[in-house]
């Protein structure tokens, strides 16, 4: 029995484009998997992505599984919120962190306002 490595290389050599295909697949899976830390880790849901960015849950969610890429005013305008960045480096792009402090104050703020909103109902 083959292994997935095994199988992957066979296909490789026999279609030159596969390796291309496969390399695209992995770097948005990548940034899919980048984009979910990053929200997670700023202690957002993803409905309350949606609401700072003007999108959907469900939009979040198919950036987020990978079976959507964004494009890029979406992604610059989720890392905006996220305070994050795109880093190119070499064949492979990243999103890292940046200013951890806004990205929790602005949660903080948030929070507050949809407790205010609830009381007000």
């Amino acid at each position: 029995m083959k292994t997935h490595r095994q199988y992957i290389n066979e296909q490789i050599n026999k279609e030159p484009k596969f390796a291309e295909a496969l390399a695209k697949a992995e770097q948005e899976v990548g940034i899919a998997v980048e984009l979910e830390k990053l929200r997670e880790r700023r202690g957002f849901s993803q409905t309350e992505l949606a609401k700072l960015t003007g999108m959907k849950q469900p939009q979040i969610a198919r950036l987020e599984s990978g079976s959507h890429f964004p494009a890029f005013p979406t992604l610059q305008k989720l890392l905006g919120v996220l305070g994050g960045k795109l880093e190119l480096t070499g064949d492979a792009c990243h999103l890292v962190p940046t200013r951890p402090k806004v990205a929790s104050a602005r949660r903080q703020c948030v929070l507050s306002i949809q407790n205010a909103e609830r009381h007000q109902s």
